[in-house]
């Protein structure tokens, strides 16, 4: 079976948090565009899910817009799918697949508890 890798989002040299994803195939060492995702996001969660398709989860849209949303991408097409969204906005969280082939979702930053002291 031929593996590849799916990048999606991320922030570009303008801060803005793009939309766009792509498939990289270490087989011929090339990059191709996929389909975009819905939600821009960055410092969301990604999990494998049994069935090759792929959680992600939460994020922020840059700046102090967090999201609560989660999209599933299929390889087999190239398109995300919104799905359920959690009960709460998460960043820098952790997701975990469980046996039963779910996926639990733990830990949160929200971006105001993120101020240090002494920082404004």
């Amino acid at each position: 079976m031929r593996q590849r890798i799916c990048l999606r989002g991320g922030v570009l040299s303008t801060g803005a948090v793009t939309a766009s994803a792509a498939v990289y195939d270490p087989g011929t060492n090339s990059w191709a565009p996929t389909g975009s995702v819905a939600v821009p996001r960055i410092d969301a969660s990604a999990t494998r899910l049994p069935d090759g398709r792929v959680l992600v989860a939460g994020g922020t849209q840059g700046g102090s817009t967090e999201t609560a949303t989660a999209e599933i991408y299929d390889p087999a097409t190239g398109i995300w799918s919104p799905v359920a969204s959690m009960s709460e906005v998460r960043l820098w969280h952790r997701a975990v697949l469980r046996p039963s082939g779910k996926v639990l979702i733990l830990g949160r930053i929200r971006i105001e508890r993120l101020k240090l002291p002494g920082h404004s």
